[in-house]
């Protein structure tokens, strides 16, 4: 009998042992192992990049300036571009022809850089690449806007407060106003979208190498920017003219931390609740080890049916997440500039409206070089 009770005992530990481990796996018991959850598992063995500490890869033009005979430097800009004024040195890759050149690289001890012109782009492709494996592979932060003044048009043109934090109605020029309502539950679990294969029966390597290559094709649009929407970006103003408050027609994410989500808070004396995203926004946390997109936290809690608006501070996070979820079949769209569009002010630290924890994480006057550049 005790042996009984015994050979019981083991059994119902082993149920235990077994359901707890089937809690951790990357794709829950619930979920059908299609297409979209052999690749979530691929690339989670792949070290899942985006919700690792790795993420988010980016080098400053100081770091690469100074150590440039440590890097091999890949513009992807369109060629015209490129000849008008590029870094030394640098080669000019096409986007069509960015993962075949990429992948076959022998880089040596060296690390491989891609640029942009203001960092969205090779920020959108670094992801794809990490995720084909390339492991030395970086984006400089701020693109080739920051590498001299030449070149700080590309950015400081974009500085806007489409949102004036400003009370008064008439100096905020009627813009919309941004809720001071936190989100902090997250929609019920959906399953993850269906992807479409060039051929069934693919192995879950096979599935996530031709998926990079397809989102890698859509191409990331970083000159647009105002009342647009193309494949992989959006303007603010574009969001907001379509009467997003009451359609419903978008799910609206900010993809940073507090810091962005929130109105910096030491100079407005105010607590949680102070007003700082557009209505109804989704804060989803992008910093190791809490990123809101790994399968067991918060990924399957985006909506399949929708597209999904995502910013960040400089746009070059939120084209990270984009890249990301664009291989499950997401439809995702990075809002151009991020916060340095949507507010500006909040990151210049004389501001009235800014903050020291946020100015941090986007640019300044001391982001902007003057280091050589050829063409």
């Amino acid at each position: 009998m005790l042996r009984l009770i015994n050979s019981i005992i083991i059994t119902l530990m082993l149920i235990i042992i077994s359901g707890c481990l089937e809690e951790n796996i990357s794709v829950t018991a619930t979920e059908d192992f299609n297409n979209s959850a052999l690749l979530l598992r691929e690339l989670e063995e792949r070290g899942d990049f985006i919700n690792s500490p790795e993420f988010p890869a980016l080098v400053s033009a100081e770091s690469v300036y100074n150590a440039f005979n440590s890097y091999i430097i890949i513009d992807i800009r369109p060629k015209i571009e490129y000849d008008n004024g590029h870094i030394i040195n640098s080669i000019n890759v096409n986007s069509d022809e960015l993962y075949e050149y990429a992948t076959k690289i022998d880089a040596g001890t060296k690390s491989i850089l891609l640029v942009s012109r203001t960092g969205q782009a090779a920020a959108y492709y670094l992801t794809l690449l990490r995720y084909a494996g390339i492991k030395n592979i970086y984006s400089l932060k701020f693109g080739i806007a920051v590498w001299n003044n030449y070149f700080a048009h590309l950015w400081t043109n974009n500085f806007n407060n489409f949102i004036d934090d400003r009370a008064d109605s008439e100096l905020a020029n009627g813009q919309y106003d941004f809720n001071n309502i936190a989100q902090y539950f997250k929609p019920a679990s959906n399953k993850l979208p269906n992807i479409n294969l060039s051929k069934p029966n693919l192995s879950q390597k096979e599935i996530t190498d031709e998926r990079i290559k397809e989102v890698i094709a859509l191409g990331f649009d970083e000159a647009s920017y105002g009342n647009i929407i193309t494949e992989n970006t959006v303007g603010i103003e574009y969001v907001a003219w379509k009467d997003y408050k009451t359609s419903e027609e978008f799910f609206i994410v900010c993809y940073a931390n507090s810091e962005l989500y929130f109105r910096p808070q030491e100079t407005r004396g105010c607590l949680l609740e102070c007003s700082s995203h557009p209505w109804g926004t989704h804060l989803y946390n992008a910093f190791y080890p809490y990123n809101d997109f790994r399968s067991s936290a918060e990924l399957q809690s985006l909506p399949n049916n929708k597209p999904i608006i995502i910013y960040s501070f400089t746009g070059e996070r939120s084209a990270m997440a984009v890249a990301f979820l664009k291989l499950f079949g997401y439809n995702a769209k990075s809002v151009i500039f991020g916060g340095q569009y949507m507010f500006h002010s909040r990151f210049v630290t004389t501001n009235y409206n800014s903050s020291e924890s946020l100015s941090k994480f986007g640019i300044t006057e001391k982001s902007f070089k003057n280091y050589p550049y050829s063409n």
